[in-house]
């Protein structure tokens, strides 16, 4: 779920989400006990941009202190509402 929140060096959040829209692709990342799946969807035209892109996320995620302390507090109150 940070993953999603996340920016690169040289994109916030926000807009790291814009470009990868401009170039018509999306980012998924589903864990699982033993792996983690990554999908990048898109245009074709626009694959060697969108993996740049992939990749800068993975090697250089940039989370500001606000998203995580808000993804905590969402965790937290849906672990109490499953209780």
């Amino acid at each position: 779920r940070l993953l999603d929140l996340c920016g690169t060096s040289s994109y916030d959040a926000e807009a790291f989400k814009k470009e990868l829209y401009k170039l018509g692709s999306e980012i998924s990342v589903y864990p699982g006990a033993d792996q983690t799946y990554i999908t990048l969807t898109g245009l074709q035209d626009n694959f060697e941009r969108s993996v740049t892109l992939l990749e800068m996320l993975l090697s250089v995620p940039k989370a500001d202190d606000s998203a995580l302390k808000g993804l905590v507090a969402n965790t937290m109150k849906e672990r109490e509402n499953q209780k």
